[in-house]
């Protein structure tokens, strides 16, 4: 539904058919994504590949995790990294029913 809904306000969205991490930084980058849907495994991804810190990834404000409990220690871990890679700004809240 999150999808449906903003495609009704003709919000771009960019879809991939599997997350590959260099995919998801570089369509970051390059589409300058303000918002992505997540799971706690795909954060986890984020801190660890380099992929991360070779794409810029400051165009995003807002990460949305569901499917499985997103722990505090974990959000504070990818605020930090965002935070070290220049996004000071990001938010990342838990979803339900995602």
């Amino acid at each position: 539904m999150v999808l449906l809904y903003h495609f009704r306000l003709g919000v771009p969205q960019v879809v991939v058919s599997r997350f590959d991490p260099e995919i998801f930084c570089a369509s970051v980058e390059k589409y300058k994504v303000t918002m992505a849907g997540v799971v706690p495994p795909i954060l986890v991804v984020l801190l660890q590949h380099p992929a991360a810190e070779k794409y810029s990834l400051r165009s995003l404000v807002l990460l949305t995790s569901g499917a499985a409990p997103l722990g505090l220690e974990l959000v504070n871990r990818v605020k930090a990294k965002f935070s070290k890679l220049g996004n000071n700004d990001i938010v990342i809240t838990q979803g339900y029913g995602f």
